[in-house]
């Protein structure tokens, strides 16, 4: 089992995302990205490599790639274009939601990826990590924010480093599965998960809004915990802190289908399997143990 099921992702990867099979398939300028993929260019009706910038997409460009024999292929280079209303508004727009997702604490990925596909009409596979980068941003300059304030009765910091800890581990292994699902979905479902994903958010945060704005009008004096011990556990903060360390480092060294390997692992060879799921029971491990330590800091 623990063989099948890489060999079903490589097998997924190469096979669902293999646009040397697409040449020469008939397409029209209507069905291009669907029939030709976005990497290779409708031309004469047919799917071609591109010979210039003007034969590929919305937001792609003509270069040559190793990976296609040294052929061209359009490359995805949202930014190498002249300045226009379009990005000017998306700017202006992506402002305004920085700041709404931030005071409201939302993170922001779910509307960040909306704007970049409607207002500067990224593909779906390329709105969602440079989604994650803009995220990125934001988390950085809220950190460096409350990082040095302090919990106004428990003895920690404002931040809760306990349930970061807790929380994180299963969520980089949920980004691993999600980052290679990214790549081999179709758009159209990609879109179906991000409806389901936003209208299952959006209720559920009308929810918990209404039931705090009823909370609030019946007590006016908020409740304060029993609990008066230590509620900030440093070795918890040193475990969050490893385990990003060793995700960070296990990304740039297992590469992917673009991107090389920083320790020469070639994509879906046995190293690269290995430093994809070789993490898996590691920070299952440590999510437990984190759990077990998170007992004795119960805020």
């Amino acid at each position: 089992m623990g063989i099948i099921l890489p060999m079903l992702f490589c097998f997924a990867y190469l096979v669902l995302t293999a646009d040397h099979e697409n040449l020469e398939k008939h397409c029209s300028s209507s069905n291009s990205t669907r029939v030709c993929s976005e990497y290779l260019a409708c031309t004469s009706d047919k799917c071609n490599y591109c010979s210039e910038d003007s034969d590929c997409h919305l937001h792609f460009f003509c270069h040559e790639s190793e990976t296609y024999d040294g052929n061209k292929i359009c490359e995805f280079e949202p930014f190498i274009h002249k300045w226009g209303v379009r990005l000017a508004l998306s700017m202006v727009v992506v402002f305004i939601t920085g700041i709404l997702v931030s005071g409201a604490g939302i993170g922001g990925g779910g509307l960040f990826v909306p704007i970049m596909i409607l207002l500067l009409e990224f593909p779906t596979n390329h709105a969602i990590p440079s989604s994650k980068a803009m995220i990125f941003g934001g988390s950085v300059a809220g950190t460096l924010f409350n990082i040095r304030k302090k919990h106004h009765f428990y003895s920690r910091p404002l931040i809760n480093y306990n349930v970061a800890a807790i929380i994180e581990p299963t969520s980089w292994l949920g980004t691993i599965v999600g980052v290679i699902f990214n790549e081999i979905l179709p758009s159209w479902l990609l879109y179906g998960v991000q409806f389901f994903l936003l209208s299952f958010t959006a209720w559920r945060t009308f929810k918990k809004a209404f039931e705090s704005t009823r909370k609030d009008e019946k007590s006016s004096e908020s409740s304060e915990s029993q609990y008066d011990g230590p509620a900030y556990s440093k070795l918890l903060f040193l475990v969050l802190f490893v385990s990003y360390l060793l995700f960070l480092f296990l990304t740039f060294a297992r590469g992917g289908r673009r991107t090389k390997s920083i320790v020469g692992a070639d994509f879906c060879s046995a190293w690269y399997w290995v430093l994809t799921f070789g993490p898996f029971p590691v920070y299952v491990g440590l999510t437990f143990i984190v759990i077990h330590i998170a007992k004795d800091y119960p805020v």
